[in-house]
């Protein structure tokens, strides 16, 4: 009977091909899309689940009171805090503390370099909260290896080539350091204690070398000159929760930070990624609303392709009344129809099925670049199969189960005195199908807007035509660094396919590293008044070239000796105290490295970290050389890029 059914719905496709290409075709999109979004959906949610006991591990954030009101939140704390809680509370199992280097830091082996962002220090019980598998060497001699650093494989590949890495010499610059009698000490001497698999997608983390901090003597007075830039993760006991865990960081932070407005909380590991979205996270992170934006689109698809198919097979069951009429003579069963249709429709959605995974496949390298993983990679894996299968069961469901239904179930004479008449249900079916069509078409142009919006915005300077370079960051003891950045410099001004040249160190968009917080106040106003300010280096021409507004005074320029000023932006100049930017000039404030510059401008605010961020306070200082990002404008970007490589 199995086989008869088949060959029947078969011959039926071959039948009506055009009945059937849209019927397929239909399927195909809307399988393919619920097979997309929820692959998204399963990795998005699969975030720091492959540590063991990682519902046992939380990261500590920390909470800032502001006195205009609001609050703070960062997802990086203080030293002390780690240590201290660690100390005094017995519910923790272990605990570690992670420090994130700059973007321009550099390996060099031998007489080669190369720029290495992503490098990370951590304490030695790093890897017993986080599980990444050994290719080669172990946590145990990371943490017995002096000045030793663990590498990722694509980072020891880049390095070593196939040549195994371990016990290898290596210098990383940029890194950390020590202040001595004799100044600023840096640690460039490293020794390679082991190499990782590289670390998944799937993680907030985001690292290519691991260096022990053990490389610190006296760590707890190193420490104390980070501010709040440690990533602080604890491992409770099995035997406590997370309610434990708040009441102990409400006790610590009431006896340790009452008076300056700071508090803690949790966040369970595998809900950072979809939860957090604090400052200075390690990477941006998911959103747990766009997640079930994007399910719901999911849902809505599949239900009009399925709508979609059950107006189409309930329409042409009208061309099939002979058809129906003859089973019924012989005596064909209600649930022999049934059977019939329903075949018919598993049969549609199995094709539907197998041309949107060949979609997939087809599409793979443009999905990935979109998305930033493996689809197919997700879909093959034995949890996703399950996926599989209940999207190929939703479609059947769905689209074959009602039309089956509602033919079978009419009776010989009704086929016999009013022919079939479509059911009641078909009309407002076909309103619903067209309404969420609606839906989705108004939705899009509302992304749409959303989307232009943003890519429109007047973020306050010049965008258009900006290349940024990340500046060098190997200094040898023959070459002086500054030099040959401003020789670089003087290079690319020279090239007619470029406009201008200037340099900071800072990228709008990204963290600002400098941040001063509960001295910087105007003279003569008391330590209270200060607040958290942001603060970076540039050279004269920078905010010139790039167009940035002034809302009182001027910007840095060689003609003046501008060593001992600063520019602030608006937001700085409010929390400052003054009214109007006008009232900032000339006026001096207290401030890092005790001095006491004066306030020589005052530039319009600027989105820093995008348009759902509010302002910062930012300083900026004139900086001898900074070098970290070299900014151009462009003319001819095509072959501008050539000659840049070829150079």
């Amino acid at each position: 009977m199995l086989y008869h059914f088949l060959k029947t719905s078969i011959r039926g496709l071959f039948k009506t091909p055009l009945f059937s290409l849209i019927n397929i075709l239909g399927l195909s999109l809307g399988l393919g899309t619920c097979l997309i979004i929820f692959s998204y959906w399963s990795f998005e949610k699969s975030y720091d689940q492959f540590h063991p006991n990682h519902e046992r591990i939380f990261r500590i954030a920390q909470v800032k009171s502001i006195e205009e009101g609001g609050e703070v939140l960062n997802a990086s704390v203080f030293s002390k805090v780690g240590q201290a809680f660690l100390n005094q509370e017995t519910i923790a199992e272990s605990l570690v503390r992670i420090h994130r280097n700059g973007p321009n830091t550099s390996i060099q082996l031998e007489n080669e370099a190369f720029l290495q962002p992503g490098i990370i220090g951590a304490e030695e019980s790093f890897f017993d909260l986080f599980q990444f598998d050994f290719i080669s060497g172990s946590s145990s001699g990371w943490i017995s290896t002096p000045q030793s650093v663990v590498l990722t494989e694509s980072t020891a590949t880049k390095l070593f080539g196939d040549e195994d890495p371990l016990g290898k010499p290596i210098q990383i610059n940029g890194s950390f350091g020590i202040y001595g009698n004799d100044g600023y000490q840096e640690f460039k001497n490293y020794t390679v204690a082991g190499v990782i698999e590289d670390i998944p997608g799937n993680t907030h983390l985001d690292f290519s070398a691991i260096i022990s901090l053990n490389i610190f003597t006296d760590p707890e007075r190193e420490f104390s000159n980070w501010g709040d830039q440690f990533y602080t993760y604890v491992k409770l006991n099995a035997t406590n929760t997370q309610a434990e865990l708040e009441e102990s960081l409400d006790r610590f932070a009431k006896e340790k930070f009452s008076e300056s407005g700071i508090s803690f909380f949790s966040q369970p590991l595998s809900s950072i990624h979809l939860g957090s979205n604090l400052n200075n996270e390690f990477k941006p992170n998911g959103s747990q609303s766009v997640l079930w934006m994007l399910g719901l689109i999911a849902s809505i698809v599949l239900i009009i392709a399925c709508a979609n198919y059950i107006n189409f097979s309930l329409a042409r069951s009208l061309q099939r009344k002979k058809e129906l009429h003859l089973r019924k003579i012989f005596w064909a069963k209600k649930h022999q129809l049934f059977q019939q249709l329903t075949i018919e429709a598993f049969l549609i959605n199995l094709i539907a099925f197998t041309l949107a995974i060949i979609l997939l496949i087809l599409l793979q390298p443009l999905l990935e670049y979109l998305i930033g993983f493996d689809l197919i990679a997700s879909l093959l894996l034995p949890k996703n199969i399950i996926t599989w299968l209940v999207v190929l069961l939703l479609g059947v469901i769905l689209s074959g189960i009602y039309p089956a239904w509602v033919i079978s179930s009419r009776s010989f004479k009704s086929f016999y005195r009013g022919g079939f008449q479509p059911p009641s249900f078909q009309k407002p079916l076909i309103i619903f199908q067209f309404g969420l069509t609606i839906f989705v078409i108004a939705f899009s142009l509302l992304i749409y807007s959303q989307i232009n919006f943003m890519r429109t915005q007047n973020l306050g300077f010049n965008t258009e035509n900006v290349l940024v370079l990340s500046g060098p960051s190997v200094e040898a003891e023959n070459v002086n660094l500054d030099q040959r950045v401003e020789s670089f410099k003087n290079f690319l001004t020279s090239r007619k396919e470029i406009g201008k040249v200037s340099s900071a160190n800072f990228v709008p968009g990204q963290a600002v590293r400098g941040k001063a917080e509960g001295y910087i106040r105007q003279l003569g106003q008391p330590e209270e008044s200060a607040h958290t300010y942001f603060f970076t280096q540039m050279d004269t021409d920078f905010l010139k070239n790039f167009e940035f507004k002034i809302s009182a005074g001027r910007t840095f320029s060689k003609n003046f000796t501008d060593q001992n000023g600063i520019i602030i932006n608006e937001e700085a100049s409010r929390l400052l105290g003054f009214t109007d930017p006008i009232d900032a000039i000339g006026k001096k404030i207290y401030y890092r490295k005790n001095t006491t510059p004066e306030i020589i401008g005052v530039v319009k605010n600027f989105q820093l970290f995008g348009l759902q961020k509010q302002y910062e306070p930012l300083i900026f200082e004139l900086g001898e050389n900074p070098n970290q990002f070299l900014y151009l404008t462009v003319k001819d970007s095509d072959e501008m890029l050539a000659d840049l490589s070829v150079s």
